[in-house]
């Protein structure tokens, strides 16, 4: 692994591009994040903070599984580099740790940083599975017994210059915190990429659309309180689906441009299912009485119920209603 010991903004510039090409995870960031700290006392006054209070961050650990930054705060002049604030509020970084939430609350009020997001708190997990001590040297204990981790002591942590030790203690929490975090949460990712494959998405509209226009703006809230449920393609061989039901077109003159109202008041004197809609995919299928029609590749562009008026004028006009 690559250590780089950050004293100035200049160390941060030239070394933390390093760290993100090493965190780069498709459009997120992936990090370890630990801090050691120490109390505010005559010796430990907190000068390097810009809003110093107790108990005091001394050191930043970032890190990969090749790239650990070690950010002597101690030797910063009260300002953060814009970038470090960016990583350590953003949701975009995800930084795992153990009592990281602590960690971003210390680094928050010394900093007048606000909400620091992107932090997963590993300790929660390992409470849900029942773990009684879930420290980071015993979680990492867990899966990686054979590596011997530096045991923790009281240091001078705002010591001029850090030992060996330290510097070695240091890198391991962050290390550690990352691979943890790897560990924990990468059967629960490739769980979610399989479920993402092949939904379908439901569309099941309330009932009291009425559409003076196929176009008109109002379309856009009757939209927003239809209910959407996606499921997974492959479990709806015993799905019941429910249908699309527009019971208030008593005036004749909405019906006159709403094809989904022929439709429904054809299935009423006919004592049949009225027009289903699925969407699947980027496609939108319209099944009724035994016929169907399908629009593919649909447009963001273009409003939902506009295209579902064009299916059922079609399905309308082809079969001579």
């Amino acid at each position: 692994m690559d250590v780089y010991i950050i004293e100035n903004g200049q160390d941060f510039s030239s070394y933390f591009p390093k760290l993100k090409q090493s965190a780069k995870n498709n459009n997120n960031y992936i990090i370890g994040l630990d801090i050691e700290m120490c109390i505010k006392s005559s010796d430990c006054s907190g000068y390097w903070c810009l809003n110093p209070v107790s108990p005091l961050p001394c050191l930043i650990q970032l890190s990969t599984s090749t790239v650990c930054l070690l950010i002597r705060l101690t030797k910063f002049n009260k300002y953060l580099p814009s970038i470090l604030i960016k990583l350590l509020t953003s949701d975009g970084w995800i930084k795992f740790g153990v009592g990281i939430e602590h960690d971003l609350k210390i680094l928050s009020i010394n900093y007048n940083l606000g909400h620091c997001g992107g932090g997963i708190e590993l300790k929660n997990l390992a409470n849900l599975a029942g773990i009684k001590t879930p420290n980071l040297s015993y979680l990492y204990s867990l899966f990686y017994p054979s590596l011997n981790i530096p045991t923790k002591t009281l240091s001078n942590w705002y010591a001029t210059n850090l030992t060996e030790f330290q510097l070695k203690y240091a890198t391991y929490d962050a290390y550690m915190s990352y691979k943890l975090g790897i560990s924990f949460t990468n059967p629960m990712i490739n769980l979610l990429k399989t479920k993402q494959k092949d939904n379908v998405t439901l569309i099941f509209h309330n009932n009291n659309y009425n559409n003076d226009n196929d176009e008109d703006d109002e379309n856009d809230d009757n939209i927003k309180n239809n209910e959407i449920i996606e499921i997974n393609n492959n479990n709806t061989n015993n799905l019941f689906i429910d249908y699309e039901n527009i019971t208030n077109l008593n005036n004749k003159n909405n019906i006159n441009n709403n094809y989904i109202g022929r439709l429904n008041e054809i299935s009423q004197r006919l004592s049949i299912n009225p027009p289903q809609f699925v969407k699947l995919n980027n496609s939108i299928i319209l099944k009724w009485n035994n016929k169907s029609i399908i629009e593919k590749n649909l447009s963001t562009d273009i409003k939902l119920m506009i295209i579902k008026q064009k299916l059922a004028k079609q399905l309308y006009n082809d079969h001579n209603l």
